[in-house]
Order: structure tokens, then C-alpha cells, then sequence
């Protein structure tokens, strides 16, 4: 199987426009395709923390010897060295340094920074980038949004993004590209987590999407063992259609520990 098979990898990093086969395995599947939202998307989580760390000094090389290539088109949409990315993106790089220069602290204040510079580059390449949803199907582009947001909460309770677990949550992502008729938990080739997962995060962006307005407060509370703990409350509140969820984080672990749901709400169209 390519790795980029836009059939078979929701993370697809060919052209979705069809306009060339970058990416397809009809041409060179190893492409990767600037049209490609996917690719668009991950390109600040992944250049600018490298550019970050290089500028903090822990890899020992020089900042001017590392520069990106750039893509046959759109090349103001990316940043490709230190300083352009310092100039284009000074907050979000700011806080990569940040997280960088607290390597000696403890695991939370690692994880704490870490989310802050991952959250605020994937803010910036969503707003960059919502054009691209367009070339995909309707519940491609649906899912893409609600994955999107759903990071901005995992963030609060400081989901502890080891490989291990990080891997344990990419299980629950869908295998292939979301086609017209894909509605979960009915899509038949998926697994019931699957099924699960992408039923939740679509519900989480629609309740986003309809009431406006999503208030997320992070918080600590002090646990039996006198250490405190993150946790998260996350209210959703559309005239009478209240909904709570909480998060708590424990033994390194998210819970979910409260969900009031009026089961019409997942029938909104």
C-alpha cells in the first residue's frame, strides 16, 4: 500500500483536486501535493518546532545553515527558515523556544508548553489553509474541521502525548478518505472505535457550530494523594439545550467523567 493512497490514508498527501496525479499512484506516489490540505496542515507542526529547536541551540548548528525548499506554487504560505518564520510567526515560534528552553523541568510543564506551541501552530494553519477543505468531499472536510478542534481540547487537561498513547489514539482515526454516504457509527468497513471516534469528534464540532460558542476552562483540583490535577470543563449551552463535559486528567490519563447529552442534539443536520 503508497503511503500517500488518497483511498486508503486519511492523511493523504496527494493532490485532492485531480488536477495532476502528485501524490497518486498513477504518477509519483512519493509527492507531496501543496493542494493537499493534509500536508498544508502538518507542515507548521512539524517545520516550525524543527526551526525552533534549532534556534534554541540544542541541535549545536547554526541557524543560517538550515533552509526549507519551497513548494512550485503558493510560497507565501509557508516559512522556510528562522528568520522568515520569526518574522511571518513570531508568537508561535516564540513559544516552540519556550518549550525547548524548559526541557529541565518537570513532565507537566513540558506537556503545558508543548500544547501551547502545538495548539498555536495548528491555529495558524487552519487559518491559512480552510480554502483547501473545499476539494474534498463534504464528510471529509467535516471530519478535517472536527479533528482540528478536537486537538484544541485535548490541550487544557494536558493529554500526555507519548508515542505510545498518542498511537493508541491514531487507532480511532478513519482508514480511508471519507466519501459521500459515510455516515458514523454505520460505515461498515470501520472498526466500532472507529466508528466511536468519529461519531464523537463530528458531534463535539456540529454542538460547536450551532450554538457558537464553546467555553473551556482549565483548572486544578487537588487529588486524595495532596498532588493536584488538570482537569478541564468544557460547557456547551444553546437556549435550552445544555450539555457538560469534563475532563480529567489522572495517572496520565483523560476520563471522561460527566456527559449529559439530549440524544436529539446528534440529529442536527
Amino acid at each position: 500500500m503508497s503511503l500517500v493512497n488518497p483511498a486508503l490514508d486519511p492523511f493523504s498527501l496527494a493532490d485532492p483536486t485531480q488536477r495532476a496525479d502528485c501524490g497518486h499512484e498513477s504518477g509519483d506516489h512519493l509527492c507531496i501535493s501543496v493542494d493537499s490540505w493534509w500536508a498544508d496542515l502538518n507542515y507548521y507542526p512539524s517545520a516550525i518546532p524543527f526551526l525552533a529547536m534549532v534556534d534554541s541551540g540544542i541541535m549545536g548548528i547554526s541557524s543560517d545553515n538550515v533552509t526549507f525548499l519551497s513548494p512550485s506554487k503558493d510560497q507565501m504560505n509557508f516559512c522556510y527558515n528562522v528568520s522568515s518564520c520569526y518574522s511571518s510567526f513570531p508568537d508561535t515560534m516564540k513559544k516552540w523556544n519556550k518549550f525547548y528552553q524548559s526541557y529541565s523541568r518537570n513532565f507537566d510543564d513540558l506537556l503545558k508548553y508543548l500544547w501551547v506551541a502545538h495548539v498555536s501552530s495548528l491555529k495558524v494553519a487552519r487559518k491559512k489553509f480552510h480554502n483547501r477543505l473545499q476539494h474534498y468531499s463534504k464528510q471529509e472536510a467535516e471530519f478535517k474541521s472536527s479533528r482540528a478542534l478536537f486537538v484544541d481540547y485535548l490541550a487544557p487537561p494536558l493529554f500526555p502525548s507519548a508515542l505510545i498513547r498518542t498511537y493508541g489514539l491514531q487507532k480511532g482515526l478513519p482508514t480511508q478518505m471519507l466519501v459521500s454516504g459515510n455516515k458514523a457509527p454505520f460505515i461498515s468497513d470501520f472498526t466500532g472505535f472507529q466508528n466511536t471516534v468519529l461519531l464523537g469528534v463530528n458531534f463535539l464540532h456540529k454542538v460547536y457550530k450551532y450554538t457558537g460558542k464553546l467555553t473551556n476552562s482549565g483548572k486544578q483540583k487537588k487529588s486524595h494523594n495532596g498532588k493536584f490535577e488538570n482537569y478541564c470543563i468544557i460547557q456547551f449551552s444553546r437556549y435550552y439545550l445544555p450539555f457538560t463535559l469534563v475532563l480529567l486528567r489522572k495517572k496520565k490519563y483523560i476520563y471522561f467523567l460527566y456527559i449529559y447529552i439530549y440524544i436529539y442534539l446528534i440529529s442536527i443536520p
